[in-house]
């Protein structure tokens, strides 16, 4: 399971993540006396009103206010532009901070729009940093991946960090790489992620424990298991170290690594991990929740392994019915639980059951979209097996 603005003065992000809200209070009291100043002593037109103003939308961003931060940023961006040309490495800044404020309220049509001018400038300026180019590259991808445009956004998270290595950006690239089954390509990424992480953040940090997490999750869909239980025993620890097993990030870990023990034969850890990611998770997320159907689901299959089918029935059951109620009676997910149970059900001789649950779970994956599964031919083989041994 794999599973902001830009400020100009690193102080307002301190600022914003670390002061209380009093004190922003009077911060943006303060910004906004600074932009009256300006204007009244240089012109409601002046750069260095545009400079301030600026200074004060962006605090707002990082007060979490965007909707108000728009108004200013746009005054800014039009000043800037009167000023310096709309086609000028200046506004392209400041689209950038418009952009980001229309994201912030939820709008993904306009930022997109706005983010293709401003790299549209920096690519043709001559006087523009790469860097700063890069950074645009890598914004756009990451709007058009939350819009499912992946294969756009491939292509401008490789060609921002091939300028700037950035951490999230490599993240993100290994992340499609994976999906997309180059697994040679994504293990590369994350591990220079991971580098740019640790020299970052250090080891102990939630970035770097996930990144450690989808290393371990590549390794283990490669049946490399020692490799995965190093790599998320790291992820453990850098969410021990910084924010605690008790959140959803490290519920997956935990997750995770119960589902490579149980790879391993080790049933005993993987009960432990699992009953552990499961109280996490039944702590942190809103019952019902298709992540705790997940792992019980998973905590099931142990139980299964085990032939402990009174403990395993009931979770699977369980999972089901939240996987039902949740994510619809039509979700692959469900047809999953179901081809457990029918395994479950044959296991206990309760052949017409397990007939009943490999047959929903088929129809469930055979009126899917998408490429066939392929858990379906073998569905259909163990149904035509017990209907030709009830002959």
């Amino acid at each position: 399971m794999r599973g902001a603005a830009q400020v100009c003065a690193a102080f307002f992000l301190f600022a914003g993540s670390v002061l209380q809200a009093d004190v922003m209070l009077e911060f943006e009291r303060l910004f906004r006396e600074a932009a009256s100043i300006r204007e009244a002593k240089y012109g409601s037109s002046h750069p260095k009103t545009a400079a301030a103003l600026r200074d004060l939308g962006l605090l707002l961003l990082e007060a979490g206010k965007p909707a108000e931060s728009e108004p200013v940023l746009r005054r800014t961006l039009a000043i800037i532009e009167a000023s310096y040309g709309s086609e000028s490495v200046e506004a392209a800044r400041d689209l950038v901070h418009v952009a980001v404020a229309r994201l912030d309220q939820g709008d993904g049509d306009e930022p997109e729009r706005l983010l293709r001018q401003a790299l549209s400038i920096h690519l043709q300026a001559e006087h523009s940093m790469a860097s700063e180019g890069a950074e645009v590259m890598l914004r756009l991808a990451a709007l058009l991946e939350a819009k499912g445009e992946i294969e756009e956004a491939e292509v401008l998270y490789r060609s921002g960090v091939e300028i700037v290595p950035d951490p999230e950006g490599l993240f993100r690239l290994a992340v499609i790489e994976e999906q997309r089954g180059d697994m040679e390509q994504a293990e590369k990424d994350y591990r220079q992620a991971l580098a740019l992480q640790i020299e970052t953040f250090g080891l102990m940090h939630p970035k770097t424990a996930m990144t450690f997490n989808n290393l371990g999750m590549l390794a283990a869909d490669q049946d490399r298991f020692d490799d995965a239980e190093r790599a998320l025993r790291s992820a453990l620890s850098g969410y021990r170290g910084s924010i605690g097993l008790a959140r959803p990030d490290a519920a997956v870990t935990l997750d995770n690594l119960g589902n490579v023990k149980r790879a391993q034969g080790d049933f005993d850890a993987a009960e432990r991990f699992l009953r552990q990611a499961l109280a996490v998770r039944q702590d942190t997320l809103t019952d019902p929740h298709p992540d705790i159907a997940t792992t019980m689901n998973n905590l099931a299959g142990v139980y299964h392994m085990q032939k402990r089918f009174d403990a395993a029935e009931p979770l699977y059951l369980q999972a089901l019915a939240t996987q039902r109620s949740v994510l619809g009676a039509q979700h692959p997910q469900v047809a999953g639980t179901l081809y457990n149970l029918g395994h479950l059900r044959l296991a206990q001789m309760r052949t017409a059951e397990a007939v009943a649950s490999f047959a929903e779970a088929a129809a469930i994956l055979e009126s899917a979209s998408g490429p066939p599964d392929p858990l379906i031919p073998e569905i259909r083989r163990t149904l035509a097996a017990l209907s030709a041994r009830d002959e």
